[in-house]
């Protein structure tokens, strides 16, 4: 019997909109999509960000990643569910400098 799969959303971002237009949003994509289909989670949603920083905030502050943040606290995203980004310097470079980057293994 396999185990049931756990929901997963994937966040990309880049800091400019030229970023946007060039492989970034892919590769950052390519990540959480092969780390779901090898570990058991059903990815159901890739939230995007472009050209938004995520040193000064602006992510979160105007973007959606801020608006999944939302959803969380609204209950609308299940409790459990996982969040899949290629590195932590992707929702927050202020993140990487306290905990350090880990890649995806």
């Amino acid at each position: 019997m396999q185990a049931k799969k756990r929901t997963a959303y994937a966040y990309v971002r880049v800091s400019t909109t030229s970023q946007g237009t060039g492989h970034g949003i892919a590769r950052q994509s390519l990540s959480p999509q092969q780390y779901a289909a090898n570990h058991n989670f059903d990815l159901i949603e890739t939230i995007e960000d472009v050209g938004l920083s995520a040193y000064t905030g602006k992510n979160i502050a105007t973007g959606q990643l801020g608006k999944l943040v939302e959803r969380i606290q609204k209950g609308e995203i299940a409790a459990g569910s996982a969040l899949l980004i290629e590195s932590l310097d992707v929702p927050s470079r202020m993140i990487t400098l306290i905990l350090g980057a880990r890649p995806f293994s």
